[in-house]
This record gives C-alpha cells, structure tokens and sequence, in this order.
C-alpha cells in the first residue's frame, strides 16, 4: 500500500479553472451548428445508451470484469460512432495491467473517447456521481470517484490501490477538471501519488495519453472553434452537447506515449508529473499541426 498521504492534497482547494472559466454560451444559433445534424447524432446516442444501460447493469452484477469491462468498451465504441467522431491513433497502448493512463481532459468527449480504446475505468470527481445520464453511466463502469475532504484522502487512495491489486487498469485526468479545449490546465502530482504502489513486487505502469481535437470535416480545427467541445466551468450539458453534436465531422487524436514507472524518476512524482504534462502537450500539437 502506498503510504504517501499527499494524495489529491491539491484537490482540497477549488479548482482554478471552476472559478476563473467563463459562463458557457449557448452557439447553436450559429451557422456552422445544424440542428439537423445534432439530432441525427443525439438520437442514436440516446437509443443505444438506453439499450445498452440494463445489460451494463445485468453485466456488473453477475459476470466477470473481462466480460463487463468489454462490453463497457463496445458501448463506448457505439457512442462515438453515433456522435459522429473518427478516431486516429497513434503510437501503442500499454498491454501491462495494470497501467494508469495519464490523459489531459477536454470534456465528455474525452470519456467516451478513451473508453472506447481502454479495458479499464475512471477516476472522477465526486460530484460526476450525481450528474443526470452520465452519473449512472460513470457508476456502471465502476468509477471511482474522488473529492476534496482531507478525511478521505487515506481511504479514496486505498480503493485506487485495491484496483491495482485486481491487474484493472485505471484512467486519470491530473488536470482536475476539464477545459476549453485551448490550452491544458497545470498537472496536479498529488494525483500520480498511487504511482508508488506496487503490483507482485512491480511498480504500476504509468502512460501519457493525449487525447486532441484535432480536425473538423477535414480541415484542422482552429483555436477559436475548439470551445464548442470543451467542457469547462459550469456549462449546461444539454445546449452544449447538442451544439458540438451539430457541427461536421470530428476526428480527435489518441497518442500513446510511452510508458514509464515511477522508479525512472528516481521515485520524483512531480518529475513523473512533468513527463506526462509534457509528453500530452507535445502530442497535442503535432495532432494540431499535422
């Protein structure tokens, strides 16, 4: 068991980006959204999560986690080729279980995105449990959920290292909180504390993944359209849901970076940090550039 407390120390404060973001506006009275397009996304979107919601339930109560954590896979994989989104991957993903992936967060579609590549879950703060829709969705993955009490910094570590323990791999955004999809926020370290935890005498495998928007039908996505997909503050879910699902054809960018354990830092998690939070953003901007 890791024994360094330090663990989501950062997490005890606001975070930055909650308090400084400004207030979501609605663009779907902009030309570039077709309300057309957003239903014929949403619709579909909608159908095969409510299909697919009392067999993830069915699943998480009497099969095994193979057979659940694929089929949490499939749906994710549906759900992105109902939002429309094309998916380019590059490098490899870690076959070591467990890896934690270390992912910058632009919004829900991140969630879906990832999930739809990783047999695995999520590390999320504590108030996505009691969101409409994607609460559910986030607890029949298995997420766990973390928050900002001192008290249960010991015990949210412990149900990290207890996944571990079980070879599940995790995934983790040390930004915090997601954003405009512009820029990435600072990397918490506190978050890769767990990092320390070893698995059959073997340090847990850690993976930068970025995670880009990188092209709208085609063309490479400026700076000033990527808040229709950022996720940030405190947006309404359903005019910005409905205003990114109404644009073109989206391809996002998966780079696997590659792995590292903590003992190529020398046991440094802020090093370890400073690795992941550079390797994202230079895959971010050969995505952007490319």
């Amino acid at each position: 068991m890791v024994q360094d407390l330090t663990f989501l120390d950062e997490m005890v404060t606001d975070s930055t980006a909650e308090v400084r973001s400004a207030p979501y506006s609605s663009r779907q009275d902009v030309p570039l959204v077709s309300k057309l397009t957003a239903l014929s996304r949403l619709l579909p979107y909608l159908l095969i999560t409510g299909l697919c919601l009392p067999v993830q339930v069915l699943l998480h109560r009497v099969s095994s986690p193979v057979v659940w954590e694929r089929f949490c896979r499939w749906y994710h994989a549906r759900a992105v080729t109902a939002l429309g989104v094309k998916i380019i991957e590059v490098g490899i993903q870690s076959k070591a279980k467990p890896t934690l992936f270390v992912s910058n967060h632009n919004s829900y579609f991140d969630i879906e995105v990832l999930g739809a590549k990783i047999l695995g879950t999520f590390v999320a703060m504590a108030d996505v449990a009691d969101w409409p829709l994607f609460g559910l969705l986030s607890k029949l993955q298995d997420t766990v959920f973390i928050d900002r009490k001192v008290g249960t910094i010991a015990e949210q570590q412990r149900q990290i290292t207890k996944r571990f323990d079980r070879k599940q791999n995790l995934i983790i955004f040390p930004e915090g909180s997601s954003y405009t999809g512009t820029h990435t926020l600072p990397f918490k370290s506190s978050l890769l504390a767990v990092a320390k935890h070893e698995v059959e005498q073997q340090p847990v495998t850690i993976q930068p993944v970025s995670v880009t928007f990188a092209k709208l039908d085609g063309l490479p996505i400026a700076r000033s359209l990527r808040s229709y997909y950022g996720w940030y503050g405190h947006s309404p879910i359903v005019p910005h849901i409905t205003g990114a699902a109404g644009l073109g054809k989206l391809t996002m960018v998966v780079e696997w970076h590659p792995p590292k354990t903590i003992k190529d830092f020398a046991g440094n998690r802020k090093k370890l940090a400073a690795y992941c939070e550079d390797s994202i953003l230079a895959g971010m901007a050969r995505a952007r550039s490319t």
